[in-house]
């Protein structure tokens, strides 16, 4: 089983993952709260203004986004 996001309405394996062009895939999204529970712990809590939150983390995606896109091959 691979893991992966969804990124602009495309669904986006995990890094190092490769799929034949063409191979057949089944899809089950992960409910956010299983997610969560499963992956993360939390370490603190945020006391920043909320808007800095998200540019944070629309720059993290992006990033990220950016990332998956050049480990892409031509």
């Amino acid at each position: 089983m691979y893991k992966g996001m969804v990124v602009k309405g495309v669904v986006v394996p995990e890094v190092g993952v490769m799929l034949r062009e063409g191979s057949e895939v089944r899809i089950e999204p992960i409910e956010m709260e299983q997610a969560v529970s499963r992956h993360f712990r939390p370490v603190g809590e945020w006391v920043g203004p909320l808007g800095e939150i998200d540019r944070l983390i629309r720059e993290s995606q992006d990033l990220r986004e950016a990332d998956l896109l050049s480990h892409e091959q031509p």
